[in-house]
């Protein structure tokens, strides 16, 4: 049986990398050929990837999406095709997500809330939980749902903390930056945003 299993990208990001050791190491002890494509972050080819999956004749299509709405023509012909898709790690839009057989993740929001709890936890132990404190985040792509649900989780989840025992900070957010998942990026970042903001207080890294 052959199994295409496309990712959105596996160089530089060591998390994209456990992904794929993990189904290959699966797919060894069920004799399935699994056939590992790097999209590079590049929805155009993803999608050639998933066309070139049906063309081989796969039974099944493990898709990690590089955009959640870009991988619409791919979905439609799988649909076609009568192939089953799974989704992991990354969300569809809304629209599409029904069309897949599932999804595997963590749960976006409680993940990152956890987070989030655990950083108003920290600052306010530094005694600025009635302080003016400033934070920056870092997403991965601008309009992505995935960076969206780890985004409102995390600050729900730091005003709650801050609530739940009194304090009532006064939370500036600088503006989001987008680091696509990368595991390098966001050090040249967040040195520069440190540099130019003496005052910042916590960063959140969603990758």
């Amino acid at each position: 049986m052959t199994i295409g299993f496309t990712m959105r990208a596996i160089s530089g990001v060591a998390w994209y990398q456990v992904l794929v050791d993990g189904a290959k190491a699966q797919a060894a002890k069920d004799g399935v050929n699994l056939i590992v494509g790097d999209a590079e972050s590049n929805l155009v080819t993803q999608n050639s990837e998933i066309q070139s999956y049906i063309s081989q004749g796969a039974k099944a299509v493990i898709m990690n999406p590089a955009d959640p709405q870009g991988v619409a023509s791919s979905v439609t012909a799988l649909n076609q095709a009568k192939i089953p898709f799974i989704v992991v790690n990354s969300n569809l839009s809304a629209a599409l997500a029904p069309q897949a057989k599932c999804f595997v993740a963590e749960n976006q929001t409680v993940a990152s809330g956890l987070t989030g709890a655990a950083i108003a936890a920290k600052l306010a132990a530094q005694g600025l939980g009635n302080s003016a404190i400033t934070g920056v985040e870092v997403g991965g792509f601008p309009g992505e749902v995935v960076t969206h649900l780890r985004s409102d989780g995390f600050k729900n989840a730091m005003n709650k903390r801050f609530s739940d025992h009194g304090d009532h900070p006064q939370v500036t957010w600088l503006p989001i930056q987008y680091a696509q998942w990368t595991d390098d990026k966001p050090l040249s970042m967040i040195r520069d945003i440190a540099t130019g903001h003496p005052n910042l207080n916590f960063v959140f890294a969603e990758s």
